[in-house]
């Protein structure tokens, strides 16, 4: 760790005290690394997050069993192995390439199945307090910002999002993001619901993404 930046130890100790919070509280080795990736999910939007998916091996010492969870994302039921055939970009750009997530189902799987020490809330809190407080840009996100600058600017939801309203530039690193109020709310309708599934995946999130 010697050749880190102070910004990427900082960021590093963030997730660190987060997943101490949870242990602390009582919450087993899978409720800490639930809250972990929510919140990494916050910090690196272009890697994790509600749009993605994820795989989370696990491994019991006392029945000496391991599990794995396979919570990728999916191709949408309509989708054909030739629907992007000649079709330049159009597998990283636009509704078509959205696939469908599979993080949160990751998440509350794993949560029933290995959890149930703390609340459900309890290990979504901590994005929510990221998004509210702000969270620090790291050296990564702004250089993807960078890289994808025209395909952002060019929508206004992301350009909204990526902008500093105080220099009007696209984030740098080290600013902080204070921008994701909608995923804030949408995080805290998941935190308080009995069946967050049912809302993403079926509910009132699923068709607010449809519409859009």
């Amino acid at each position: 760790m010697e050749n880190l930046q102070p910004r990427q130890l900082l960021l590093i100790m963030l997730f660190v005290l987060i997943l101490e919070d949870i242990l602390l509280r009582g919450g087993n080795a899978v409720e800490a690394a639930i809250a972990t990736a929510f919140c990494i999910g916050i910090q690196d939007p272009h890697s994790a997050g509600l749009g993605g998916g994820h795989l989370m091996t696990i491994y019991n010492a006392t029945t000496k069993k391991c599990h794995v969870v396979d919570a990728r994302e999916v191709a949408p039921l309509n989708s054909t192995e030739d629907i992007f055939f000649n079709r330049k970009n159009a597998s990283k750009y636009g509704y078509e390439a959205v696939a469908v997530p599979g993080e949160l189902h990751g998440f509350w799987t794993e949560y029933k199945n290995f959890g149930g020490n703390l609340e459900w809330k309890t290990l979504v809190e901590p994005a929510i307090q990221l998004l509210e407080e702000g969270s620090p840009t790291s050296h990564v996100l702004a250089r993807q910002l960078q890289i994808h600058k025209q395909q952002i600017l060019s929508n206004k939801l992301l350009a909204f999002t990526f902008t500093n309203p105080k220099t009007g530039h696209l984030f740098a690193a080290g600013e902080q993001i204070n921008t994701r109020n909608k995923l804030a709310d949408t995080l805290r309708i998941l935190a308080n619901s009995s069946n967050p599934l049912e809302i993403f995946y079926k509910g009132e999130i699923a068709r607010s993404i449809s519409n859009e």
